[in-house]
């Protein structure tokens, strides 16, 4: 469609009778620089969500997650950048990174009981039937009994129901059937 051929329909419209080529043209070029409305096929709609969203999720993981591990390793001994990392990774659903930031995390400061049963809950909720992942549930688990501030009153029906869980879990997965 060319420039006078939009002239003419536009100023067939009420109000635009005074546009003139000019006019037309500073709208084809605003268009070319910011599309705005188009008519898309359902392909075309499909790619941009995508990539949209591609990018969306790029931006999150450059701010998100990485400023708390860049924090971290700025700061070691910053407890707030730890507890940040963790939930981030909880969050986004990084187990790998999730696993490290909590051991490095305990290897500077006593967990919270929170933070034990969070760790133990996923742990247990990983293991499979493989020994070698039931050993190192075990393994945390005593890791989390021993950690003196686990020991609180208010965890220890926590403590005990998980116990109880994990190893009718890990029992039902040895019985004959």
């Amino acid at each position: 469609m060319s420039v006078d051929e939009i002239l003419n329909i536009v100023k067939g419209i009420s109000g635009c009778s005074e546009c003139d080529v000019d006019d037309v043209e500073e709208w084809l070029l605003c268009d070319s620089n910011d599309q705005g409305f188009q008519i898309m096929t359902n392909d075309e709609i499909l790619e941009r969500v995508v990539d949209e969203q591609q990018e969306a999720e790029e931006d999150d993981s450059e701010t998100g997650e990485g400023m708390e591990d860049e924090t971290v390793s700025k700061d070691p001994y910053n407890y707030t950048a730890h507890i940040e990392l963790i939930t981030t990774c909880q969050t986004v659903g990084d187990l790998l990174e999730l696993r490290q930031s909590r051991e490095n995390m305990s290897k500077l400061f006593p967990l919270t009981p929170e933070l034990w049963l969070s760790w133990l809950k996923d742990e247990v909720s990983l293991a499979d039937s493989d020994p070698a992942s039931k050993q190192a549930v075990i393994e945390l688990f005593e890791r989390a009994v021993g950690d003196y501030l686990f020991k609180t009153k208010d965890k220890g029906l926590d403590l005990t129901m998980l116990s109880i869980t994990s190893c009718h879990n890990y029992s039902s997965q040895f019985s004959p059937d």
